[in-house]
């Protein structure tokens, strides 16, 4: 199971959905600038754990169902999704 694809796709079928993308890039933004401390992002379903260099996806149902990746990894991720989902100008 693919779990970034997961945590991406995890709307909740909202319409909020930028938004939400945006509150992710602030959170990853505040864990770079505070590297002692723990942020979370939460979605639907999944959640995105910011703690030092990493960012740990996991389950909001089972937290067994985890993975842990570099957060300029993560980061780059989410800024591709987010061009990806945005409106066409």
């Amino acid at each position: 199971m693919d779990l970034l694809s997961c945590l991406l796709g995890d709307d909740g079928g909202c319409g909020h959905y930028i938004e939400d993308i945006d509150d992710g890039l602030q959170s990853i933004s505040l864990a770079k600038a505070n590297r002692g401390r723990t942020f979370d992002w939460a979605r639907h379903s999944w959640a995105v754990e910011f703690k030092g260099e990493s960012a740990r996806i996991y389950s909001l149902y089972d937290e067994k169902y985890d993975v842990v990746m570099h957060l300029n990894d993560f980061e780059v991720a989410l800024k591709s999704w987010r061009a990806f989902v945005s409106p066409a100008k």
